[in-house]
């Protein structure tokens, strides 16, 4: 055996960057090919689960960053229970 040559490492490099650019090719554009509003696909699956969101038409058009998760909302949640969250 003579070792790793330039040509092999060359070779191997090159099948490295086009695996890396094709699996990041694939992750970009995949999503964006599904038909739909994924925000409002998201909130119509919400209001089934439990019912109307008040300014939904709202939430849409700000968009995702509406729907993030705070303390405050958990704890209107499960304020119920009165174990987990202090009143």
């Amino acid at each position: 055996m003579r070792g790793l040559t330039k040509g092999y490492v060359v070779r191997r490099l090159g099948m490295f960057v086009l695996t890396v650019w094709l699996g990041a090719t694939l992750i970009f554009f995949i999503p964006r090919l599904s038909p739909g509003d994924p925000v409002a696909g998201m909130l119509s699956r919400i209001m089934a689960q439990s019912g109307n969101i008040e300014n939904s038409a709202e939430i849409i058009a700000r968009g995702a960053p509406a729907l993030a998760w705070t303390p405050r909302s958990i704890c209107s949640i499960c304020a119920t229970c009165g174990t987990c969250c202090p009143k």
